[in-house]
């Protein structure tokens, strides 16, 4: 079985512009697989952007006057509360600037959020939207499975609990490659057993870069346990 299987959504809702991907597509770590129509969140990023650009104005021009009624103030050409009032329309200048560039990072971020990136390489196990549907935050838009590490797991009888260990060396004949054996260890021994079969599961975990195993197949496995001093299977 895959380890690592994901149902992708969106971080914001809005209408399928764009799904370059299709059922059986691999897929690399941020590649786009889904675009939602982004025209309004671009409008509201060039708006923030003019009002960082005017409220920059606005500070700059608030520092010269205060710079100019310092040099005023030293020549008691204007009083002192003059130059106080100018200190805090710089304050207040700076606040409104501080605002405004926090408002274009979200606008921009909220911006990002309307393309889906896939978050690992896998396979595209099915698509679930199409494009011109209305997707909200908590709809799935695609299945990603990742393929290139795969997980065998083994019912082992429970007789053979106290022998069998992470590193426990194993032997695997795989049904769809009846010529190919591969060797390999155990990954991971699973404490819980199923009362019913009399059975405890370990996981194997084997890299798949060739593409030549699927989630889903069957598999025979040797486990070479220790028995009387000798090797056994």
């Amino acid at each position: 079985r895959a380890i690592q299987i994901s149902q992708l959504t969106s971080e914001v809702e809005g209408l399928v512009s764009a799904l370059p991907v299709d059922d059986g597509d691999q897929i690399m770590t941020g590649q786009v697989v889904v675009a939602l129509d982004d025209e309004l969140a671009a409008i509201n990023t060039d708006v923030a952007a003019a009002s960082v650009a005017e409220t920059q104005a606005i500070l700059t021009e608030a520092r010269r006057r205060y710079a100019e009624l310092t040099e005023l103030a030293k020549k008691k050409h204007v009083p002192k509360t003059s130059v106080e009032t100018a200190r805090s329309d710089i304050d207040i200048a700076a606040g409104r600037h501080a605002q405004s560039r926090a408002l274009k990072r979200r606008s921009q971020a909220l911006l990002k959020r309307h393309t889906v990136r896939a978050p690992f390489d896998g396979v595209v196990n099915a698509k679930l939207t199409e494009v011109g549907q209305w997707v909200d935050t908590s709809d799935a838009l695609l299945q990603l499975v990742a393929t290139n590490l795969l997980r065998l797991v083994v019912a082992v009888p429970q007789a053979y609990f106290s022998q069998v260990h992470a590193s426990t060396p194993v032997v695997i004949r795989f049904d769809a490659l009846p010529d190919e054996t591969i060797e390999s260890v155990i990954t991971t021994k699973v404490p819980v057993n199923d009362a019913a079969a009399r059975t405890f599961p370990v996981h194997i975990d084997l890299s798949n870069d060739h593409q030549l195993l699927a989630p889903g197949m069957s598999a025979r496995v040797l486990l070479q346990i220790p028995s009387n001093d000798q090797n056994t299977a």
